[in-house]
């Protein structure tokens, strides 16, 4: 048996923020033994690898090869896509991990929103429309899921630690949708004048890490993390403009037009599912949802002040490889 091993799911090798890996290369810097699940054929189980990492390849949806990559396990971390199925990938693995017998610690990777998804505001159209304001009829698909997963973690006899983050400085609304505006000098994006406390898949990792190597401390409970301090769209364009070194102006942009623009787009070329979820944060965004007090559980966690924005932006290959050929 490892002495230290955590198996993470197919997130790891994801892209977005690529959050896993960052976890992984954290906990072998510490010497922990480490088990990365991967789809098979996933581009990244080389550079795993060469962190001391043993990777497994394998289906999520097979309850085979969860039993195979779960020997020896005896701690957690569950992240995935966004995912029509992920409902199905999490209840695959509680199961598998019940079966397994000996898991210490799950670590669940879910959203800030479900801090507002209770059984009173959801099971109310009075309610739910107070939380979500105008622009928003309900919750998007994605984040039901998380809701749904959180419940069947609870009921799982599992020792469980959620963790509700907000949204990352690499979800595309932020960094990948606005990169052609970037190229003219200008950040078109649908904040008005409201403001989100991002976090970044750096800290986050390194939280998770903690998380992971502190059970005693952590288990059992549900963290919320945001970044440091609430950004507008001047501020998030100010940081665009020292980690590329030129001027960025923010450009506001009317909802339904940049709805129009990118997510139907997204819709078209990728999938519903991404797109409804994409939708719906862009309107949450824009409508002030996430324009709330910050928490000071990640400073607390990591021990140290959470990045700035630039700083996460200046470790984001796509934005600075955009950069130098702009």
């Amino acid at each position: 048996l490892f002495p230290y091993t955590t198996l993470f799911r197919s997130g790891a090798g994801g892209e977005i923020g690529s959050t896993s890996n960052k976890i992984i290369a954290k906990l072998r810097a510490e010497g922990k033994s480490v088990r990365g699940f991967l789809r098979k054929g996933n581009k990244f189980a080389s550079e795993l690898e060469k962190t001391g990492a043993e990777v497994y390849q394998g289906d999520l949806f097979n309850l085979e090869d969860l039993r195979k990559a779960l020997e020896g396990v005896n701690k957690v971390y569950f992240s995935m896509s966004l995912n029509p199925y992920y409902v199905d990938a999490c209840a695959l693995m509680i199961e598998a991990c019940k079966q397994q017998g000996h898991i210490e610690h799950f670590v669940n990777i879910s959203d800030y929103e479900l801090d507002y998804m209770t059984y009173e505001n959801m099971s109310s159209s009075e309610k739910k429309a107070n939380v979500l304001g105008p622009c928003l009829k309900d919750w998007s698909p994605q984040q039901r899921a998380h809701f749904i997963c959180e419940k069947m973690l609870a009921n799982s006899g599992l020792n469980v630690t959620n963790v509700r983050a907000t949204m990352f400085v690499e979800n595309p609304v932020i960094s990948m949708l606005p990169l052609q505006g970037l190229a003219e000098g200008k950040l078109c994006m649908p904040l008005s004048d409201k403001r989100v406390a991002l976090i970044t898949s750096y800290d986050l990792a390194e939280a998770i890490s903690v998380i992971l190597m502190n059970t005693q401390k952590y288990g059992g409970k549900t963290i919320t993390l945001t970044g440091k301090k609430l950004l507008s769209g001047k501020d998030i364009a100010e940081g665009f403009s020292i980690a590329l070194g030129k001027k960025i102006e923010y450009i506001p942009v009317d909802l339904d037009t940049w709805t129009e623009k990118y997510i139907s787009y997204i819709k078209e070329h990728r999938d519903a599912h991404t797109a409804i979820h994409l939708d719906t944060i862009s309107r949450m965004v824009g409508t002030g949802f996430y324009d709330k007090d910050v928490t000071p559980n990640l400073a607390e966690i990591i021990g140290r002040e959470p990045q700035d924005f630039y700083e996460s932006l200046k470790q984001n290959p796509k934005i600075m490889s955009f950069a130098s050929t702009k």
